[in-house]
Order: structure tokens, then C-alpha cells, then sequence
């Protein structure tokens, strides 16, 4: 891809055959290229040579990595991996950025200074990393946060509401009577409901509130600067909503309501535990009050 590295042809033949790019690079551009760093950059049969790395680098991305060039280049500081994501017509089969770990330091070469960058191709490692990311973090049927993490995030924005004030909600929601169509449609229509509940759930509520799966029909919505009037018109709202939904069950379709308990805090006076059981006993009042309603704590603060 070049006239050829320092060392000739024999070591351009054992660089074109190793799995990472190889780049040499001065300020002007790119004055070698093994076979696979062409591929990362332009794709198979084009040249990137004269081209700049920048051309190719996420343009939010560009500066940092601008910076660490050019204090490798001119100051001897070598780069020993920085996170980069590429784009152009190298960026994967479809079009998909390809996400890379690039290192560099300086290289002794006659005339202008230039830089070995190395380039290597971790799409698919840091894909399998996101998918482990996302199961530690939620609930594989629903696809909601699992407990420990909706407690991490509602306990993070509590601490936000003390710092900077508001009201924050929170509800604790049950389906009603879940054992009863486990036992008489079996799990897999109880996983359906489920699923089904989540997502009807999810299509009500805002990016910023946090629902999470507590236990098995147990869930928890924190909703960020909410007081309870809207927190229990949220909450209204979610329990039309499914009820209204129909859950294909064989020849035949199921329904099924929730009950739900709101509390509320101002400022950040209370703990996320507190919070949770103030709520739980607002439900346990629901539920033993008829179930497919709305209760509020009675410890909740005035508006």
C-alpha cells in the first residue's frame, strides 16, 4: 500500500499478513498502509495513502485523538490505546462504524517526522461486552432494569432531588390475580402477560423515568420531578392502559389489571427504602381494597 515500510518487501509481506492495521503517519498524512489497515480505512482494492486518520474518525472523536497524534509526533509522547470509531466506506458490511483500540508512538524515518499507529478492530468484542453490559444490568423477559440496578439509578436520582431539590414519586405495581393465569393458561402465557404489561407500560412513560422488575409480578416506576396528583394520574393512566390489553392465550385472548401504590417525597427527605415501603403498603391497601385501583401512601406530603 506504499513504497513500502522500513525493512522492505520481506516486512511488508509479514505486515500484510497480521490481523491489525498498521499505519505510517505524518502530519500530512499516511505514507503506509498494510492490508488490513486498507481495509479498515477505505475497504478492499483503495489506497488510504496521503489521506489523514482524522478523514475517517468519528467527528466527535476527532480532537482528542488530533491532540494525541500530534503530541506523539512532535513531542515523543506515545498513545498506548485510545477508544476510536471509524467511519467511511471501510466501516463494516453495511455501513456500521467499526469500533477500534488504536495505539501509536514514534517512529525513526527519514525526512518529515512520522508515527506507527497501530489499529485494531474490537467491534465485535466491544458488542459482546454491551450484550453482557445490558444482561447485568436488566430483566431478560421484559427487557426492564432488574432490581439492583433500578435501585442504583432511583437511588442516584434521589440523591440528585436533595441536591438540587423537586419532588420525586414512586410506584410500586402488582398484577392482579398472576398466579391465577400462571396456574390456568401456564408460564409461558404468564411470560406473555408479563412481556405484554412491560410494554404497555413502557409506551406510557417518559425517558426519564426509571421501571424496573422487583420480583416476579412485582414492578417499580420512579418518576423524576413528579409530585403525587401527577404521579397518581400516571398511575391511572398505566392501569386503563392494561387494562385494556388483550393477551393471545390459544383460541382465546386473556386480560388482566394492576394495582399500584404511589409515594412521594419533596427534596430528597427520604430514603429509597423508605420510599419503596411507603409505597408497597399504599399497594397492599390496593390490592386488599379490591385490587385494579390506585392508592396513595398516607404519609405522602402535601402538594
Amino acid at each position: 500500500m506504499s513504497a513500502g515500510p522500513p525493512g522492505g518487501a520481506q516486512l511488508g509481506d509479514v505486515l500484510d499478513r497480521i490481523p491489525v492495521g498498521v499505519l505510517i503517519h505524518r502530519e500530512t498524512g499516511i505514507v503506509y498502509a498494510n492490508q488490513e489497515g486498507a481495509q479498515l480505512l477505505v475497504g478492499p482494492g483503495r489506497s488510504p495513502l496521503g489521506r489523514n486518520l482524522l478523514e475517517f474518525v468519528e467527528p466527535a472523536e476527532r480532537a482528542a485523538l488530533e491532540t494525541a497524534f500530534l503530541d506523539c509526533l512532535h513531542g515523543g509522547v506515545p498513545v498506548r490505546t485510545m477508544d476510536v470509531t471509524l467511519l467511511g466506506p471501510g466501516a463494516g458490511p453495511d455501513g456500521h462504524p467499526i469500533r477500534t483500540q488504536v495505539s501509536m508512538a514514534p517512529l525513526p524515518w527519514d525526512g518529515p517526522a512520522v508515527a506507527y499507529v497501530v489499529v485494531t478492530d474490537v467491534t465485535t468484542l466491544k458488542e459482546n461486552e454491551d450484550r453482557l453490559q445490558v444482561l447485568a444490568i436488566t430483566d431478560p423477559l421484559t427487557g426492564l432494569f432488574n432490581r439492583r440496578h433500578f435501585m442504583e439509578l432511583a437511588e442516584s436520582e434521589l440523591n440528585r432531588s436533595r441536591r438540587y431539590g423537586g419532588q420525586v414519586s414512586l410506584l410500586s405495581v402488582d398484577i392482579d390475580h398472576f398466579k391465577h393465569i400462571n396456574d390456568a393458561f401456564g408460564h409461558a402465557i404468564g411470560d406473555r402477560a408479563l412481556k405484554a404489561f412491560a410494554d404497555g407500560c413502557r409506551s406510557m412513560l417518559r425517558t426519564n423515568d426509571i421501571f424496573g422488575r422487583i420480583g416476579g409480578e412485582e414492578f417499580a416506576i420512579l418518576l423524576p420531578e413528579t409530585g403525587a396528583d401527577a404521579a397518581r394520574a400516571a398511575a391511572e393512566r398505566l392501569r386503563e392502559t392494561i387494562a385494556g390489553l388483550r393477551v393471545p392465550a390459544g383460541r382465546r385472548t386473556i386480560h388482566f389489571t394492576i394495582s399500584a401504590g404511589v409515594s412521594s417525597c419533596r427534596d430528597g427527605d427520604r430514603t429509597l427504602d423508605a420510599l419503596l415501603s411507603s409505597a408497597d403498603k399504599a399497594l397492599y391497601r390496593a390490592k386488599h381494597g379490591g385490587r385494579n385501583r390506585v392508592v396513595v401512601a398516607a404519609d405522602t406530603p402535601a402538594p
